[in-house]
């Protein structure tokens, strides 16, 4: 990163680090001073399950184990507390998609004693009964995972098969730690609505690429793209 930001620095380009918009800057002052702004800021809601437990010592977002094992690795740790450790540990990695992968991968690297993902949906991908997360167990701490085995539905008015759960298939897989990781929604800044910035139902900033201007926002100096404006997605 610090390469690539000298070619960029060589080519003009002034990097302002540690900076909020809205915060450290107002959007009213990015406006006034250039002709236009655009905006790359990603998708970082976590998902969550709504479902009992979620809160237990021992659970853990995908981010903060991803992120906590690559700033020990790079060097870049400020507290070891950060660390989230999976050496000897039972883990269920709730979620099925890119980051639930690298969580599994990451838990084996550290020398996980056993590492379960648990995944309701993608019928291509992942055939053969599928096991829905209902809730993570546990008094103090996590103890478990609870699952139920899921099939296609019926189709509903628009064909789609849903999954559902199948009676009496429920199990608890045994867990030290939990890792989820359903994924990320648009994170809507607060400023938006002030400067006429259009969302869609989900969140994501509107900004068509057939437009004129490719990428342009309902705010004609402010262009967006990214996972901000299709939805959280590969690089």
């Amino acid at each position: 990163l610090s390469n690539r930001r000298e070619v960029f620095t060589g080519m003009g380009i002034e990097f302002r680090l540690n900076t909020e918009v809205g915060k450290d800057v107002t959007m009213d002052q990015l406006l006034e001073e250039f002709d236009a702004v655009f905006m790359g800021m990603g998708t970082y809601t976590y998902m969550k399950g709504g479902f009992p437990g979620e809160d237990l010592p021992g659970v853990h977002d995908a981010l903060d184990f991803l992120i906590a094992n690559v700033n020990r690795n790079l060097g870049f740790e400020k507290s070891p507390q950060d660390f989230v450790d999976m050496k000897d540990k039972k883990v269920v990695v709730l979620g099925g998609g890119d980051t639930a992968m690298d969580c599994n991968r990451t838990s084996i690297r550290q020398g996980a004693k056993a590492v379960t993902c648990a995944y309701r949906r993608d019928e291509a991908n992942m055939p053969g009964s599928r096991k829905e997360p209902i809730a993570i167990v546990g008094e103090d701490k996590v103890e478990g995972v609870k699952v139920v085995e899921t099939r296609l539905g019926e189709p509903d008015a628009r064909g789609r098969r849903s999954p559902e759960p199948i009676p009496g298939s429920e199990e608890i897989i045994p867990a030290d730690a939990v890792v989820i990781a359903f994924g990320f929604r648009p994170s809507p800044a607060p400023w938006f609505e002030q400067f006429s910035i259009q969302t869609d139902s989900q969140g994501r900033v509107v900004a068509p690429e057939q437009n004129r201007f490719k990428h342009q926002t309902s705010n004609p100096k402010v262009f967006a793209g990214g996972d901000m404006v299709r939805g959280s997605d590969l690089v």
